[in-house]
Formats: structure tokens, sequence, C-alpha cells
């Protein structure tokens, strides 16, 4: 902890060096054009993000060694429209973290020991694919089961419907959003998906009801929450809770926990 002193000291040294860097702009310093930094010249790669299942559009900056010295939003996506969160932007140190896996290790000790070899990418296929075929011939198909989460995890469905394996789905489904998806297909035929289809950018009225929006990294979601709040949508918030759309809501209604169903009947 620092003392209040120390924070004030501090908050304004900050803001001389602001001033100064905004001095030396005016006076007519040159700023490096888009696409160099410096005097390199740095390309920008297209991408998705993998810090999350979210997958915001990124662009990459690389430079002329195939080195990425850092990662932008990628304005051209129409979703996060060049936003991306701190977790994002953090993703360049995730690519070049010295425990990041770069190849294959199979275990040559007990469970646990932490004992392990590398492996060619050839060896581990084949490895995997023995394992399959084994536990398959001992159990059947119904012997293996795949539970992914997010759009990059379900490319390995296809994997195991190439070998005849149909047991996979998301946990997310049961713990976030199955009742809902279900409820809404019973009842309309179809369910609402994700992204929500829904324009809070343009709403006149938000309710949320068992919702932690703006605790979550939904860039494109929160990015369109908040600019509906800045056009003057009004904010209905129900959670027992004082989460963080509470603290911006026009009206916070902390019913008790289960009361969910008998708020929506009175209304």
């Amino acid at each position: 902890m620092i003392s209040r002193r120390t924070f004030l000291k501090r908050s304004a040294a900050a803001l001389a060096i602001l001033e100064l860097g905004q001095g030396i702009e005016a006076r007519g310093v040159e700023k490096a054009p888009p696409g160099w930094r410096g005097k390199e010249r740095v390309f920008e790669i297209p991408s998705f993000c993998e810090m999350c299942f979210w997958r915001c559009g990124i662009r990459g900056n690389v430079d002329k060694h195939g080195r990425l010295l850092k990662i932008d939003g990628n304005p051209d996506h129409p979703l996060t429209e060049g936003r991306l969160c701190a977790r994002g932007n953090a993703g360049s140190q995730l690519l070049y973290d010295p425990d990041r896996l770069k190849y294959p290790l199979i275990r040559v000790g007990k469970r646990g020991e932490g004992k392990f070899r590398r492996a060619s990418w050839d060896e581990a296929l084949d490895y995997m694919a023995s394992r399959l075929n084994a536990i398959k011939d001992e159990l059947g198909c119904s012997g293996v089961a795949y539970f992914p989460h997010g759009i990059h995890a379900r490319f390995f469905t296809r994997l195991l419907d190439s070998c005849g394996i149909p047991n996979y789905a998301e946990p997310a489904f049961a713990q976030c959003r199955g009742a809902r998806e279900v409820g809404y297909s019973l009842t309309f035929g179809s369910p609402v998906g994700s992204p929500e289809p829904v324009d809070l950018s343009r709403a006149k009225v938000i309710t949320l009801i068992g919702t932690h929006i703006g605790e979550n990294v939904f860039t494109s979601q929160i990015h369109e929450f908040a600019t509906g709040l800045s056009n003057g949508a009004k904010l209905i918030v129900v959670d027992p809770r004082f989460s963080t759309a509470a603290s911006k809501a026009d009206y916070w209604l902390p019913i008790r926990p289960g009361t969910d169903t008998a708020l929506l009947l009175a209304w």
C-alpha cells in the first residue's frame, strides 16, 4: 500500500511527463507513421485473438524478422471494431512465455512425476491415434468423450466424427446458457445463440437479469452496452449483488436469490 501523499506525488509526476510529451509533439517532432516502428518497417497481420473463446479480431505487428512486437484490435472486424481487452493485449507475452509448450511431450514417468520427453508431431499423432483405436476396440465408441469450449475447440469434433465417436458436448451449455437456449427453442422455435442478436447500442431501455456484463471479456458486447448507456439508454439491473452493471443502473433491484420467476410474473 502507498500513502495518499505518495499517490498524489506520483500522479503529479505522471501528469508532468504527459504534458511534456504533448509539448514535444506540439513542437513538431515527427511521430512514426502507420506501419513503422521508429525506422523499422512493421507488417500488420490480421488474425484472431486466442486468449479466450470470444475470438476478437486482431492485427499483429510483426517486424522483418518475423517477431511479434505487439497486438492491436482490428478496426475492420464487424463485432469488436478495433477494441481489445487487456487480456488480448497481453497475447504477445503468452507467445514468448519461456514456459509455453512448442512441441509435443510424452510422459515417461508415473502420472504426477512431471517426467516427459520431447516427441515429433508425427510420433505424437500416431500415439494419439493408437490410444483412441485401442479404447474403441475395448469399449466401443462410447468409451471416448470430448468436452470442448469455444469456437477453436470445436475443430476437434471433426476428428471424433471421423473416428465414429458421437460423444461431445460443451460443459458451458449445462453450466451457463443451456436452460435459456432450450427455453427459447421450445417457445420461439430457435435458440438465442451467442453473441445474442440484440441492439444494445440503440436501445432505449436495457434490462439485465442473471448477467454480469461489464465483469467479463465479451469485448463487442461490452462495447455495445457502453455505447447504449452513453446514448442515454435507461438501465434496469436485477441482481442481489451490487455488480458493476448495477453501479451504472437507473434502477437496481436487489431481489432475493431464486425469486426471478416471481418478479417476471409480477411484471
